[in-house]
């Protein structure tokens, strides 16, 4: 039985060693504090999202006061379903979900549907989140799909994502008085997240910058634990860097090199 022993033991220090470490990065949310408004903050997962995409940020900025989860909404077809956290506060927070997940250009269609459940909630302004093919939902939406009648969208955050020619050309289609923040990881020294390049996220700010009222560029430094593709949402730096960007009114325009201390 010493082997068994052996084993538990090994797990036991892995989990001790795997404790303090997400302790340690849970000190970005140690002292940080946001000012707080009624603008609701839309977050759309990538392809193939679900709840576990933005639901842990939204957890964490609920959490540490830095906003209120809100509601979540689940997208159908031809509708759009409300749960209620249950939760009231300052900068709400709403995760939205989609019954399909794996159709983009659908989904950016229903993002119409979304923002005319948020407008009946008595949501007039957004602030809009989107990971990987979450953020071309959300510009497919504001470029193609948006009508004057929905709450007015003052902030895009666009993180972990590449745009095509086409995406792009329709950049003069955004709302002029839009402030974007645009996001990427680097991996040790390769050229982005191991699924989008840094080039792309380039090409992207130098596209939308004439037509926005401001665009910041972060690039996130780090190891594939904290800057790989799918585990951006899962950090808690970018966590701060949204919310930075999100609930203040610090200058918003420029290049800005983030490198993870863990």
């Amino acid at each position: 039985m010493k082997w068994l022993r052996r084993i538990l033991i090994s797990l036991m220090i892995i989990a001790a060693l795997l404790g303090g470490w997400w302790w340690r990065r849970l000190q970005t949310y140690r002292h940080f504090s946001v000012p707080q408004h009624d603008v609701a903050t839309v977050f759309v997962p990538g392809y193939g999202g679900n709840w576990i995409s933005f639901g842990p940020m939204i957890g964490r900025m609920n959490r540490y006061h830095v906003g209120t989860a809100a509601e979540t909404l689940q997208v159908h077809a031809n509708s759009v379903s409300v749960k209620h956290e249950g939760r009231s506060g300052k900068n709400p927070l709403i995760n939205v979900l989609f019954d399909n997940p794996f159709k983009p250009a659908t989904q950016a269609k229903q993002m119409r549907l979304v923002m005319a459940k948020l407008k009946q909630m008595g949501i007039t302004k957004v602030n809009l989140v989107g990971h990987s093919s979450g953020a071309n939902i959300i510009y497919d939406y504001l470029t193609r799909y948006r009508h004057e009648s929905d709450p007015i969208a003052l902030k895009f955050v666009s993180f972990a994502t590449d745009y095509t020619t086409g995406e792009v050309n329709e950049a003069e289609r955004l709302p002029h008085a839009l402030q974007v923040q645009n996001i990427g990881g680097q991996i040790w020294q390769s050229d982005g997240d191991w699924a989008i390049n840094g080039t792309s996220r380039e090409a992207f700010t130098a596209a939308v910058a004439p037509y926005v009222a401001s665009v910041q560029t972060v690039t996130v430094h780090g190891s594939p634990l904290d800057s790989y593709h799918s585990m951006l949402h899962q950090n808690l730096d970018v966590d701060k860097l949204i919310a930075q960007f999100l609930f203040t009114n610090t200058n918003q325009n420029g290049v800005k090199q983030w490198y993870n201390k863990y």
